[in-house]
């Protein structure tokens, strides 16, 4: 048997293609010799057709999720959903054996006019993933630079402005969570009435809420190891627990959309700026940092694994001090 041709593809990996029971098999190898001995042994009935390989990123993506189904966290999938909708279009439904580093180039190169450097960083993150599956190397690419935002916390003074006002309110419980406990917006949703220890002053964190990939919100465990923790509770936060009334197993039941626009109403009424719940972590740390906490009690209260995070993306300094 003659062996097949090899051709090297853009992408560096070979490409073989025979002609078995009438129809067209392509292969893909890392190496010219292995994607040959792969076709003949494709022709010669030794081995059977991975059809897999012709299939397009789109449907490749919908593959690599329900491969995982049972490991991914429902953020995760909601995120790969995200990506496969939005990013990378112009090679979304290109056969994947046939994207070249080029062609993978030029929808960075698209996308880099209407998102970020991250936004970007993921999708290739999870197009290496998949590319991996089926021996596919992932080419150099030149990627846009990462832009520094100083991400905005609230001086002082609105930060008591922001106390006061949101008093006896629906999102005061959030606030105070985000604000003085650290807590994600995931674990706020996630908080059970009886992981509040009134003995002992201290809130256990051990579950999260998160919205899957058809936007329902579930209930999942926390986002990293570290992140399940407990924390001390100021007593006045715990008094804000006993005079709120309980529906349900849940402290906070407002839905996060209806959380977003209360709080942002009531900085507006208030006249001070709306930077979101989540900002509110950063100022939780950057308090902190304030009141030269050492890192490690930082790290373990805020539920941080890696250092750097909290210290180039939380942490801030307070104009004031400057």
């Amino acid at each position: 048997m003659k062996p097949p041709k090899a051709t090297k593809l853009p992408s560096g990996q070979w490409y073989c293609r025979v002609r078995v029971d009438g129809q067209d098999v392509s292969i893909t190898r890392s190496t010219e010799k292995e994607a040959i001995a792969e076709a003949m042994a494709i022709k010669a009935g030794i081995k059977k057709e991975n059809k897999v390989e012709n299939i397009t990123l789109r449907k490749a993506i919908d593959r690599y999720i329900d491969d995982r189904s049972s490991i991914l966290s429902p953020a995760t999938k909601r995120g790969y959903r995200t990506l496969q909708a939005n990013r990378l279009q112009s090679i979304m439904d290109m056969p994947i054996v046939k994207i070249s580093t080029r062609a993978i180039q030029q929808a960075v190169n698209a996308d880099a006019k209407e998102v970020g450097a991250k936004t970007i960083k993921n999708a290739l993150g999870l197009l290496s993933g998949i590319f991996g599956v089926y021996g596919i190397e992932l080419g150099k690419l030149t990627l846009p630079e990462q832009q520094k935002v100083e991400k905005q916390i609230y001086t002082k003074d609105e930060l008591r402005i922001l106390l006061d006002s949101v008093r006896g309110t629906e999102v005061e419980i959030p606030v105070l969570l985000a604000a003085w406990l650290g807590l994600r917006r995931s674990e706020i949703l996630g908080l059970r009435w009886s992981s509040i220890d009134y003995e002992k002053e201290c809130v256990d964190i051990s579950e999260a809420m998160v919205p899957d990939e058809n936007n329902k919100y579930v209930v999942k465990g926390t986002k990293t190891a570290a992140s399940k923790r407990v924390v001390s509770c100021p007593r006045y936060i715990l008094d804000v627990f006993r005079r709120t009334q309980r529906i349900g197993e849940r402290v906070v039941t407002v839905h996060p959309e209806t959380m977003r626009r209360r709080m942002q109403a009531v900085c507006e009424d208030a006249g001070i700026p709306y930077i979101g719940l989540h900002a509110l972590r950063h100022q939780n740390a950057s308090t902190m940092l304030l009141l030269n906490i050492p890192d490690k009690y930082v790290m373990e209260r805020n539920g941080w694994a890696q250092k750097d995070t909290m210290v180039y993306r939380y942490e801030h300094t307070y104009s004031e001090e400057k």
